[in-house]
């Protein structure tokens, strides 16, 4: 029975079924702190099977990269079940690409330029195989406009809210907290990222460096929240949820040290976004 139960702990974690969870779940929480209602539209759809297909197909493009790494950790289990991740990748693909199509001309625009700046982030489109990623210090800031604009900016358009003041707040605050969220895994990978000599933020600066700007992008990601409860676009109860969120995220920014299983930062770390949603949802 504990084996099985592992196995499906890493079939949603490495099936990529926890973070599609985590993009559907941001997704939904815009739309909830912009209109009130909480509605699985076909938008929102697309975005979290994207997000599946486009991790499938980043982790089967990164395993050739990492292949004295392969016998390693969460690089074992990838390896092991890369059958099932490319099903995965056909599939949800597929899905994704049938519901970008059936949206109306004004979310396909607004959704086109990060998606193509995700593909290239994960495809070897460059000279030398390069992608996006492997450019010195660029693939975080990648993730986290990419995630703030499909998961923020999209629910916005989609809402006809995109030019108001509180959706750019809310944007904002988005992409301060996936920043945030985000260099603990730069801490996880300074092993790899030194293999396939890319230059990151915790290389530079130093893992607690990197820990105290993510504490001073979660404090951003408060006060733009605070700023919009202030407006009246967020409930008392809506802004202490998400206080009590970005709390959660810092002790455990706090005590990443790259060491740590994968499941601390795959599931707890990347699981931050799902509470989020939980106890925005509680109160809103």
């Amino acid at each position: 029975m504990k084996e099985l139960g592992w196995k499906l702990v890493n079939l949603v974690l490495y099936g990529h079924f926890w973070i599609a969870g985590a993009a559907l779940a941001m997704y939904l929480q815009s739309g909830l702190l912009l209109t009130g209602r909480l509605v699985a539209s076909r938008a929102a759809l697309t975005v979290a099977s994207g997000t599946l297909a486009l991790y499938a197909l980043h982790r089967l493009v990164g395993l050739r990269r990492v292949r004295p790494y392969q016998d390693r950790g969460r690089f074992r289990i990838i390896a092991r079940f890369r059958h099932h991740i490319r099903v995965y990748l056909i599939a949800f693909g597929g899905a994704a690409g049938i519901g970008f199509l059936g949206l109306p001309g004004y979310l396909q625009s607004t959704m086109a330029l990060p998606c193509l700046l995700a593909l290239a982030y994960v495809l070897p489109l460059f000279g030398e195989g390069r992608r996006l990623r492997d450019l010195h210090y660029l693939k975080i800031f990648l993730i986290a406009s990419a995630w703030a604009w499909l998961t923020a900016a999209v629910p916005a358009r989609e809402a006809g809210l995109l030019g108001t003041f509180p959706a750019w707040l809310l944007i904002a605050e988005r992409a301060c907290f996936i920043f945030a969220i985000t260099l603990p895994f730069d801490i996880r990978d300074q092993d790899i990222d030194d293999f396939t000599g890319v230059k990151t933020i915790p290389g530079t600066l130093g893992v607690s460096r990197a820990k105290l700007l993510a504490g001073g992008l979660l404090l951003a990601a408060t006060a733009l929240a605070g700023l919009n409860a202030f407006l009246g676009s967020y409930t008392p109860p809506v802004f202490f949820a998400l206080i009590g969120s970005f709390a959660l995220a810092a002790g455990l920014i706090l005590r990443a040290r790259g060491t740590e299983t994968d499941y601390y930062y795959t599931g707890w770390i990347d699981g931050t976004m799902i509470l989020q949603f939980l106890l925005v949802s509680l109160v809103g």
